[in-house]
């Protein structure tokens, strides 16, 4: 018996939706009836799709007796599903995939991508550019709620013109797409007060953005060539975010323009670096504080200035100390900043992992005995106030990017000085000078050449513990490396001489 337009619509939403349970009851209506040519591309979905081998099993007979030669040689095309139920490729590879499986054959790619779309929430790019114009304002409307939409991560390049009929909207969220520009159409959303672009390819603003009742934008982890001071004229935002808004690659960080200081309604603000590249920081934003988010803590709009986003920084997250150390005054750093790092038992400085440019003066308002900076990346003419601090006994410069160690030959006072992974290629003849030193740690510096030890640390009669590493022996073989390092044990009796096979 011949299947009627109603029935073969039935079967055909059976066969489409994620439910196995459906596909079962299409196989059992379909018996005994005779088969519709018009539900082969249902059939294949099935073959292709299902993971139960009794369906595989029923859907390739079904194919075999009734596909054309060209459909069966798309039985054979290898685009699998993983085990986990996704497409093993963007939205833009599925696109692809499908016109290869639909091509010179009977098959229908809008039923392919629906039962994907169905069944794994994939396909919708290519729906949204196939599907006739009334079947993708219904489809985008499954991703309205009330006054918010949302279509997320599916690696979409331009948003459908119906997509612009939904001129009530005041949330949409179109993040984790490829947008690389916004149409003046974005202007029909009177309404709007939250536009999340996250995660695209944006390299600039359309002006119309401007002119919307916009409150809260998020453009982070976009291709901004340059800083978007479109921002500058929306002056209802009280929530922007701006993480990673230029290119990953480029090495140019934004300038941010004066007028973004004069947003009148900021309560939320996020920055932050890019990271870092080849072990150089990349920051997002040239000479300006870097910080994750800050808030206002009574919902009232903070300040935009930068020395006062560092201080928001620092305060709510424990950021920005670099900029602090740089730019706030010694009274503040003094009374405010430094007192949050300084141990008073010890009498010690821990900044730790701190990427630091400068080491302030107002340090010598303390009195410190222990200064740990390792992994501060610190070079020599970025501490030249140390030398203010007579009572150091312990200094940890370890991990930085110091080269040489003059400056630190004026502490007479260290007793313990590590400098090891700190670029060191030499230790200087007026190391002398430390007569105090009881430890010397300078394993893992690069060395130029083979190491000479000098007068100035023999005569070191305090020093207990010399740590170096084989990287300051130039040896082409074993037995001289165990030379240089008896000699050094030779010259230095009295102290423990480690050396670490690095």
């Amino acid at each position: 018996m011949a299947l009627s337009p109603k029935e073969i619509q039935n079967l055909s939403d059976l066969f489409l939706s994620k439910d196995d349970d459906n596909t079962r009851i299409a196989f059992e209506l379909m018996e005994n009836q005779l088969f519709d040519d018009s539900l082969v591309t249902e059939i294949f979905v099935v073959y292709k799709l299902t993971k139960i081998e009794e369906f595989k099993t029923k859907a390739e007979k079904l194919l075999l007796e009734h596909g054309s030669d060209e459909l069966k040689k798309a039985m054979k095309i290898k685009k699998s599903i993983t085990a986990k139920g996704t497409w093993g490729a963007s939205e833009k590879k599925i696109k692809s995939n499908i016109k290869k499986y639909v091509k010179n054959n009977e098959l229908d790619g809008l039923k392919f991508a629906q039962a994907l779309y169905n069944r794994y929430n994939f396909g919708i790019s290519y729906l949204l550019d196939e599907l006739p114009s009334p079947a993708k304002k219904t489809l985008l409307e499954k991703f309205q709620t009330g006054t918010t939409f949302s279509l997320k991560g599916k690696d979409l390049t331009r948003m459908p013109k119906e997509f612009y009929e939904f001129t009530d909207l005041e949330v949409i969220n179109l993040s984790g797409n490829k947008l690389a520009s916004i149409p003046s159409s974005f202007a029909k959303f009177k309404n709007l007060k939250k536009l999340v672009l996250s995660n695209n390819s944006l390299k600039k603003l359309n002006p119309k953005l401007a002119t919307l009742p916009l409150e809260t934008l998020y453009l982070n982890n976009n291709l901004f060539a340059e800083f978007p001071t479109l921002i500058t004229q929306m002056k209802t935002l009280k929530v922007l975010h701006l993480v990673n808004t230029s290119n990953a690659y480029s090495h140019n960080p934004l300038e941010v323009p004066s007028e973004f200081g004069e947003l009148p309604n900021i309560v939320e603000l996020s920055l932050s670096d890019r990271g870092y590249r080849g072990g150089a920081r990349q920051h997002a934003y040239k000479d300006y504080p870097h910080f994750s988010t800050v808030k206002s803590e009574d919902g009232k709009p903070f300040r935009l200035d930068k020395l006062n986003l560092a201080k928001l920084g620092h305060q709510q997250n424990k950021e920005c100390l670099d900029y602090l150390f740089n730019h706030a005054s010694a009274e503040y750093l003094t009374e405010t900043i430094l007192p949050q790092y300084y141990d008073s038992e010890q009498q010690s400085f821990d900044f730790s992992e701190e990427r630091l440019t400068h080491l302030p003066e107002a340090l010598a308002n303390f009195k410190v005995k222990k200064l740990i900076l390792h992994k501060c990346r610190l070079k020599a003419d970025q501490i030249e106030h140390i030398t203010k601090l007579k009572d150091l006994e312990v200094l940890d410069m370890s991990d930085c990017y110091l080269r040489n160690m003059e400056l630190l030959m004026e502490l007479s006072k260290l007793r313990v000085l590590n400098v090891s992974k700190a670029s060191i290629s030499e230790i200087p003849e007026s190391i002398s000078n430390l007569v105090d030193l009881e430890e010397l740690h300078i394993e893992r510096s690069i060395a130029k050449k083979k190491m000479e030890i000098p007068k100035g640390l023999i005569g070191l009669k305090k020093l207990k513990k010399l740590t170096l590493s084989t990287l300051w022996f130039s040896c082409e073989d074993a037995k001289t490396h165990k030379g240089h390092i008896k000699n050094v044990q030779v010259l230095l009796p009295k102290c423990e001489v480690v050396v670490n096979h690095t």
